[in-house]
């Protein structure tokens, strides 16, 4: 069994949905299962407006687990940074070192352009919290709801 990775098309957004939804499932499971579904999907799409705008030079790949999609890391690339906007991985393929791997690629790409790998994540999101500062992540700062840390790279060699 293996990890793999390629980019992301748009034959992957119902993948993409279908991951977006596992990560949000949890919140909205007091409504009707016949309402939990519109809801998320438009708050999916608004999220991939958001980041579209936001974020128009990212990269987004799928994270494969024996070719099969099983989680996602999107990163972009600003003039100061690597910005890793997002990364997931689906319940059922958790624990087998995949957003380690997603994330070691965007460590590795942020170590070729020298610049530090930099990412937020939610105060309440504690296992994300442990996996980032076991790769080296410091927290920056943080307001009521994020934290942001940073993974300092070296200097590419000349």
């Amino acid at each position: 069994m293996a990890a793999g990775i390629r980019r992301a098309g748009p034959q992957d957004a119902a993948f993409l949905f279908v991951l977006y939804r596992s990560t949000r499932e949890k919140e909205f499971a007091f409504l009707p299962a016949s309402q939990q579904e519109p809801i998320l999907r438009m708050q999916w799409e608004a999220q991939s407006r958001g980041y579209a705008a936001q974020f128009p030079n990212s990269e987004d790949w799928v994270i494969l687990w024996d070719g099969e999609p099983a989680g996602r890391v999107l990163w972009c690339e600003g003039p100061d940074e690597l910005r890793v906007v997002d990364v997931a991985v689906l319940a059922q393929f958790q624990n087998r070192g995949l957003g380690t791997y997603g994330l070691g690629l965007a460590a590795e790409r942020a170590r070729q352009i020298g610049k530090p790998l930099r990412l937020t994540v939610r105060l309440d999101n504690h296992a994300a919290a442990r996996l980032y500062e076991r790769l080296g992540f410091i927290p920056l700062r943080q307001d009521l709801l994020y934290v942001e840390m940073e993974q300092r790279a070296a200097k590419p060699p000349v």
